[in-house]
């Protein structure tokens, strides 16, 4: 079965250096005929879907607006939820196999706390910014976001070894419903 990346960012303007970054995840998970989800938008979520669009990728951008008129121009399918932020991050983390962090604000912590409560794999890509180069300082024993454990959380610093890791401990259906929390 195909995996379903999911990648989570910084919206708005990100650094030459980031976007390119982004684009290089993209380009590898179509490379390896995943899937890519994203918010759909700007930032890192455009640069991400540029990548993957551009190699014959599929993609997928989840938006919290009831229009298409948000949406980056790299998608393949737009689903607009009319639902806002906080349920479209939602939607986005629980349809993906796997989540990948590059870079990102408030927004894309929330988004990586929640796959974590959901037991989601979260592969965090240092090097790149924003909370992506702040959870391990936060983070409990360096691998998890409290002491339940929920899953361990992984990082790199590389975009060959971030992919490496996102489709290694992508998640199956049945593994997903193991891990289920609550």
């Amino acid at each position: 079965m195909t995996v379903r990346v999911g990648v989570i960012g910084k919206s708005g303007k990100i650094s030459s250096d980031v976007k390119e970054k982004a684009y290089q995840v993209g380009k590898e998970i179509a490379l390896r005929e995943g899937i890519l989800l994203s918010g759909g938008r700007d930032g890192v979520m455009a640069a991400v879907s540029k990548g993957a669009k551009e190699h014959c990728g599929t993609t997928v951008g989840i938006l919290p607006g009831r229009t298409k008129k948000e949406a980056n121009d790299y998608l393949d399918v737009a689903l607009t939820t009319g639902l806002g932020f906080e349920i479209r991050s939602n939607i986005l983390v629980r349809s993906a196999d796997v989540i990948i962090m590059v870079n990102g604000r408030n927004g894309t912590f929330n988004e990586a706390s929640s796959a974590y409560l959901l037991g989601k794999p979260v592969i965090i890509f240092e090097g790149t910014g924003g909370w992506a180069d702040k959870v391990r300082d936060i983070a409990w024993q360096e691998k998890y976001l409290d002491e339940r454990k929920n899953a361990e959380l992984r990082y790199a610093d590389s975009v060959i070894d971030v992919v490496d890791l996102a489709f290694k401990y992508a998640l199956s259906d049945e593994e997903l419903e193991k891990n289920k929390v609550g």
